[in-house]
């Protein structure tokens, strides 16, 4: 069963993975590509690091705020800005395990109730037949399923 505290943890260890992940990996080294169209380390970091114009807590936190939000989510995005162009690549992962740290502290707070609200998330329509899911299931698939592959995509990159 999914818990606000065990949101909290499975976000604090990702956030830790995702640091890890980076270890010894240089910023030239975070800018190559392993081939045409395929994500560098920081492209991948880009695309963690979430929308510039709404955060990714903002918009979970949408279920919270709104009665069943319909999230405009598109897979595949890379989210660059003239800051995070300019960051390291240990100063980037540190801010994406930061936001991810800050959605654990958020998840924490939250109760059985606010877990079980819906939202709607047009491109799971596809996937699983219902844009609908509740905010418990969407955040086991950002953390379990989506942060999983890009820790795993970063590590395989910086070998």
């Amino acid at each position: 069963m999914v818990t606000s505290q065990s949101l909290r943890k499975m976000f604090d260890e990702k956030a830790s993975q995702i640091e890890a992940s980076v270890a010894g990996v240089s910023d030239e080294q975070a800018k190559k590509s392993p081939a045409e169209g395929e994500w560098c380390i920081r492209e991948v970091l880009y695309h963690l690091s979430g929308d510039v114009d709404e955060t990714f807590i903002e918009g979970i936190g949408r279920f919270i705020s709104e009665d069943k939000p319909a999230l405009d989510l598109t897979p595949g995005e890379v989210y660059v800005s003239p800051e995070r162009e300019k960051a390291s690549i240990e100063d980037l992962a540190k801010s994406v395990a930061a936001q991810y740290r800050q959605l654990g502290e958020w998840a924490a707070g939250l109760s059985d109730a606010d877990l079980a609200r819906i939202g709607r998330i047009g491109f799971l329509k596809e996937v699983r037949g219902s844009e609908e899911i509740t905010l418990a299931e969407w955040a086991t698939v950002i953390g379990n399923y989506h942060l999983n592959v890009h820790i795993e995509q970063i590590r395989s990159l910086a070998k």
